[in-house]
């Protein structure tokens, strides 16, 4: 009798009830349907934040390629221009009036050949709102002792489609500062 009794709490000990399975295979489907809800949110997040990325780059590369313009039409033979004879002073909006912060049209990007880089769809440097002018904006401040301080504002477009069918309207904006001494003989 005292043999039999070892061999049944034996049995019990290696196998798992019918109660057991069904509430194990109960919570591993609740696990799997929250991480299926979770899933589409998180690729729809990791889209637009590649998306955004992409728009700095292209933003920073634009702000860059104007950066390294040379900052004043030379007064001496210390200044040259690039290639093509282009200041950053030609891609100001309106350079007698220097707090006022004009976009630089399509017809100046055609016709000072900007940008170098290729700027790929979706995005652009075309403003949505205002399809005449573009994201890029440069303005210089008041010349402080012989320093010309010069801000340069790119902003790229694009757009995107969200899930309920609707054209959504994105923006990434770099904003840069740059001075330069202004050498006058």
């Amino acid at each position: 009798m005292h043999v039999g009794s070892k061999i049944k709490k034996r049995s019990r000990k290696h196998g798992l009830t019918l109660l057991e399975v069904l509430i194990s295979i109960s919570l591993t489907c609740t696990v799997m349907i929250a991480f299926a809800a979770v899933f589409p949110a998180s690729f729809r997040m990791t889209r637009k934040t590649s998306q955004a990325n992409q728009a700095c780059y292209y933003a920073s590369a634009v702000a860059e390629e104007l950066r390294n313009r040379l900052m004043d039409k030379p007064t001496n033979t210390l200044y040259s221009s690039d290639r093509n004879g282009r200041y950053l002073e030609d891609f100001c909006g309106d350079i007698s009036q220097p707090a006022k912060r004009t976009p630089l049209t399509l017809q100046d990007m055609r016709t000072f050949n900007f940008p170098k880089i290729v700027i790929p769809e979706p995005f652009t440097l075309v403003d949505p709102d205002h399809p005449s002018n573009t994201g890029i904006v440069v303005y210089s401040s008041d010349n402080v002792g012989k320093k010309t301080f010069w801000n340069i504002s790119v902003t790229v477009f694009w757009k995107e489609t969200s899930p309920n069918g609707q054209l959504v309207h994105h923006s990434s904006t770099i904003v840069s500062a740059k001075s330069s001494m202004v050498m006058k003989t």
